[in-house]
């Protein structure tokens, strides 16, 4: 197969993820044009599948976290950027002994500075006992956080992908087999999915116009 050829499939195939992900984002602006409002009981009684919340009476059960990282790459509590925390309702009364007894309902994957800050200070005590039982003593409150919390739910294209999901089933055995994971942050850009959009409309004309203009062509060799 030549350069030529090799190009060719790779604008085909960015005008094809172009106009996938344009259109869903379009789709996605125009349905979900402002977050919708439940408590966490609400949410896990209609178990909704996708879209734009706002679930209020939360609690964050931080120390219960899971982060991915590379495969061959240290696990270092200390340098986590971004986690997925087991969330549960304000009213129920959570322990360090029984929070991973409870199903769990709903993941939030959060890049939150609080929630970060507070697994960073869990990483520094991890290797000295005395200093971590100190800490969690002092900081329960921070730990099980008591907040609302908003973004959108991964579904569709913007689910996890297989290596997360099993990643996530292993670390949450206790997972229920219909949690969901919201994205905490993420709202629909009908912007971004109009331009994605636009910018695959443009490169599908382009390749049919070049393409139209190569029909019939020959090469001619004078002997």
């Amino acid at each position: 197969m030549g350069c030529a050829a090799r190009l060719g499939i790779l604008v085909a195939l960015a005008t094809i993820a172009l106009l996938v992900f344009g259109v869903n984002g379009v789709y996605e602006g125009v349905k979900y044009s402002h977050p919708t409002t439940m408590t966490f009981d609400e949410f896990v009684q209609r178990r909704p599948e996708a879209g734009w919340y706002r679930i209020t009476g939360c609690q964050l059960a931080i120390l219960d976290e899971c982060h991915l990282f590379r495969e061959g790459q240290k696990d270092d509590l200390t340098t986590v950027s971004a986690s997925y925390i087991p969330t549960f309702s304000s009213n129920e009364k959570l322990s360090f002994d029984t929070e991973q007894k409870k199903s769990v309902s709903l993941l939030v994957f959060t890049k939150d500075a609080q929630v970060i800050n507070a697994i960073h200070e869990i990483g520094a005590r991890a290797g000295d006992k005395q200093e971590m039982a100190k800490y969690l003593s002092e900081n329960k409150n921070h730990l099980f956080l008591k907040r609302d919390v908003e973004g959108m739910l991964k579904a569709g294209l913007n689910s996890e992908d297989s290596d997360s999901k099993k990643a996530i089933d292993t670390a949450y055995s206790n997972r229920a087999s219909d949690a969901a994971i919201l994205e905490e942050g993420k709202r629909p850009s009908l912007g971004t999915g109009i331009g994605l959009t636009v910018a695959g409309v443009v490169l599908a004309i382009g390749q049919v116009l070049y393409y139209l203009s190569g029909v019939g062509t020959r090469f001619s060799r004078r002997q």
